[in-house]
């Protein structure tokens, strides 16, 4: 019997604070037999996610300035109760209350003005309960094993059209890109002719909103990282980091501009892969195929112009792990063996187009989760020249992700101190 709810907007900018309590109350009692709760829990927590950054402001012009804390509070009351109900499946919908109350500047604790019958004290006090339970340890006492392929490996294959060139363009997300610099040179020494690497440059309107995603502090460092270091996302071995790799290929300390020159590749630099400089250079050159080393998102238009396709090498297992954070998801959700890296093509959605191939990697291998993100980030430029020569050679076909996994998005803090516990329960299980 389906629960009587109200009807759920069409638009969030309807949201009434009150009908979050009313969702809140039907999930706690019945929710898992609720297609319209569960709907609407959803799209409560993509609201929360996608604007995770501004959410505060988003919040205040779509709810008012005297109603969105309140409005905020009792999202998060229904976010954590869907939390509540099975939490290993349903740690995502925790940790968007958390933001949720993080944006409502209710955190952990809300202030003493928020009474037992306000938004917000229900969540603030459930969160407590939930975070306290991952401390212990429970959700974690059976590590489940899931097939990684899920039926792609059977699923429907799409007819790679036929092509006059095997050439490809690769496009490069900044001038010191290590994972562009080991990717060209994985390339060459497949023999696999790259016509040119087009360069996202780096503006002042990239700087703003990626500063803004990311906060100042931390793209100031990633800059310093990526550009003058030249280092991996994580200090390691190098003989396990993408920047001990890029110095094995003899690429270590250069620009993809400078070893462009050395080895007779055009580099063009724009504002955006899906500007009309971009599109007109892909349908001049009419290459096999584009090797997407990072950037952004891409327009359709541009996928079009790219022959069979942009191929982006996604670090998490799809279908099951799209988004953000997917190496870090799998092991709180109790299942890593679904870690590891996938290739495929890339389409409108995010991390939705046709899976070309992939990789597992053992976390249990791993003394931290760093360690195991530079295993995983060393391995992907291999797996992407692997696949482009799988393409050509027609022992790698497309095949159709089947409707499964979902989007994750950027782990909370109060859930990413518990990684390191989660890894070692996945040691000593092995």
């Amino acid at each position: 019997m389906e629960l009587d709810l109200p009807p759920i907007p069409k638009r969030i900018e309807s949201f009434d604070p009150s009908l979050g309590a009313v969702i809140a109350s039907a999930l706690r009692q019945n929710g898992h037999r609720s297609s319209a709760a569960s709907d609407w829990v959803e799209k409560l927590r993509r609201f929360v996610e996608i604007n995770r950054a501004d959410l505060k402001s988003v919040a205040r012009k779509r709810f008012g300035a005297a109603h969105y804390r309140q409005a905020l509070a009792a999202i998060a009351d229904t976010l954590s109760a869907a939390a509540a109900r099975g939490l290993r499946s349903d740690l995502v919908y925790l940790n968007a209350a958390l933001w949720a109350l993080d944006a409502a500047n209710l955190g952990e604790n809300p202030a003493p003005a928020i009474d037992q019958n306000r938004p917000g004290r229900f969540a603030a006090s459930t969160v407590r309960d939930l975070l306290e339970r991952l401390r212990n340890g429970p959700v974690l006492d059976d590590i489940v094993s899931v097939d990684s392929e899920s039926g792609w490996a059977t699923a429907e294959s799409l007819d790679v059209p036929k092509s006059g060139s095997l050439d490809v363009v690769v496009f490069c997300p900044q001038p010191r890109s290590l994972y562009t610099l080991s990717t060209l040179a994985l390339l060459a020494r497949a023999k696999i002719t790259v016509r040119a690497v087009v360069v996202r440059r780096l503006g002042v309107s990239r700087f703003l909103h990626e500063s803004r995603m990311h906060g100042g502090a931390k793209l100031l460092w990633k800059v310093w990282r990526k550009l003058v270091l030249q280092s991996s996302e994580n200090p390691g071995d190098p003989s396990q980091t993408l920047a001990g790799l890029a110095s094995e290929l003899g690429v270590a300390g250069m620009s993809v501009k400078e070893y462009g020159r050395q080895i007779g590749i055009p580099c063009y630099a724009v504002d955006d892969f899906n500007g009309d400089a971009t599109v007109e250079l892909l349908q001049k050159l009419q290459v096999f195929c584009v090797a997407f080393t990072g950037g952004g998102l891409i327009s359709e238009r541009t996928i079009q112009s790219a022959g069979l396709g942009i191929i982006n090498c996604h670090m998490g297992i799809l279908p099951q792990y799209k988004g953000m954070d997917v190496v870090e998801w799998p092991l709180l959700e109790g299942v890593p063996n679904l870690v590891g890296a996938t290739t495929h093509l890339m389409a409108k959605g995010v991390d939705t187009g046709p899976i070309l191939s992939g990789i597992r990697v053992d976390p249990a291998h791993y003394a931290s989760v760093p360690a195991l993100r530079n295993a995983i980030e060393r391995s992907m430029p291999q797996l992407l020249c692997d696949t482009i020569e799988g393409l050509q050679r027609g022992t790698i076909v497309p095949r159709v992700q089947r409707a499964a996994g979902r989007q994750y998005f950027l782990l909370h803090p109060l859930l990413e101190v518990l990684l390191p516990s989660a890894l070692r329960h996945v040691i000593v299980r092995r």
